[in-house]
C-alpha cells in the first residue's frame, strides 16, 4: 500500500512538472501576428505613396511568416474598398474595433499600421484623418493598444503632425536572425509616428511615404548596418528606431528641393527644415530570459 502512495504521488509530480515544462515551452517563441494595416489609398494628391507603403508592410509581413513560419492573421482598411465593403473601410469604429476585438495570446505581436493624412491639435495633439472627413485622435489607439496583454505591441503612424557620415559595423548577422531579434526577443510597446509635433510627414512615388520606406527598407535590406554593436551580434528595436529616424532626415534633405513649391511654402511658414520621426515611452527591450 505505502508503494502504491508512493508511485502515485510520483506521478502526480511528474504531470505537474510535464504541465509546467509544456507552459515554457509554448510561451517560449512567439505564436502569432495580429497585424492591422490602414492606409488611405484612395487619396487625390497622395493615394499611389499611400499604396507603396503598405505594400512595403506587407512585405514585411509575409518576410516574417516564411522566415520565422509565424502566422500572421493580417487585416486591411483601405478607402479604395468598395462600398458594398463597409468593414474594410478606414473608419474610426472599424480601427478601434478591430484593435478591440483582437484576442493575442501573452506571447503574441499585434501591429498596427496608419499611413495616411493627420495633423495636430492647438494643445497638440495628435489626430488621424480617416474616410468621410473623420478624425481619429492618436490617443485613442494608444489606449486600446495598451490594453493588450501581449508580449510585443507595435504601433507605426505614417502620417503629417503638422498644427558627417559614421563608421557602420558589419556585424555576423542574417535576415532570419535580425527577424527573431525583433519580433521574438523583445517585449514592450513600439509606439512611433513618422514626424515630430508640428511637422509633416512627407514622401515621393519612388520611395512611397519616407518613414516606411525606411522602416521596412532597414529590416529587410540593411539588417546587416542595423547592429552597431559587434559583440551581442543582436539587432534591437532602438537600433531599427535610430536607423529609421536618421534616414528619414537624410531623405527629407535629399528630396525637399523636388516637393511641390505649395508644400515647401507650408513647412517655410511652420519652420520645418526636417523631418523627425519620434517615439512615446521606451522602447521595446530584449526579452532577459
Amino acid at each position: 500500500m505505502k508503494i502504491m502512495r508512493a508511485l502515485q504521488h510520483l506521478a502526480l509530480v511528474l504531470v505537474v512538472l510535464l504541465s509546467a515544462a509544456t507552459i515554457f515551452t509554448s510561451t517560449a517563441d512567439a505564436q502569432k501576428i495580429h497585424a492591422l494595416l490602414v492606409t488611405m489609398d484612395g487619396d487625390a494628391r497622395m493615394g499611389a505613396e499611400f499604396e507603396k507603403s503598405r505594400k512595403r508592410m506587407e512585405n514585411l509581413l509575409r518576410e516574417i511568416k516564411d522566415l520565422l513560419k509565424l502566422p500572421v492573421h493580417q487585416h486591411i482598411l483601405t478607402s479604395t474598398a468598395a462600398d458594398n465593403q463597409p468593414n474594410s473601410h478606414p473608419t474610426k469604429s472599424n480601427i478601434l474595433n478591430w484593435i478591440n476585438n483582437a484576442r493575442p495570446a501573452q506571447d503574441d505581436v499585434l501591429l498596427v499600421y496608419f499611413c495616411g493624412h493627420g495633423g495636430s491639435t492647438q494643445s497638440r495633439e495628435l489626430f488621424l484623418s480617416l474616410k468621410g472627413r473623420e478624425v481619429l485622435y492618436r490617443k485613442q489607439i494608444v489606449e486600446a493598444v495598451g490594453k493588450k496583454t501581449c508580449r510585443l505591441k507595435l504601433l507605426l503612424t505614417d502620417a503629417c503632425s503638422y498644427g558627417g557620415s559614421s563608421v557602420r559595423v558589419m556585424p555576423a548577422v542574417t535576415l532570419e536572425s535580425a527577424l527573431r531579434n525583433l519580433f521574438l526577443e523583445h517585449e514592450g510597446f513600439l509606439n512611433a509616428a513618422s514626424a515630430n509635433i508640428g511637422e509633416f510627414s512627407l514622401g515621393d512615388p519612388s520611395n512611397g511615404t519616407w518613414f516606411t520606406c525606411n522602416f521596412v527598407l532597414g529590416i529587410l535590406e540593411d539588417y546587416e548596418y542595423l547592429d552597431r554593436n559587434p559583440k551581442d551580434k543582436f539587432v534591437s528595436w532602438k537600433e531599427v528606431f535610430e536607423y529609421t529616424r536618421s534616414e528619414t532626415m537624410r531623405l527629407f534633405e535629399e528630396n525637399i528641393g523636388s516637393l511641390s513649391k505649395r508644400y515647401r511654402q507650408k513647412m517655410k511658414e511652420v519652420g520645418q527644415t526636417t523631418q523627425t520621426p519620434i517615439y512615446f515611452g521606451q522602447l521595446p527591450k530584449k526579452i532577459r530570459r
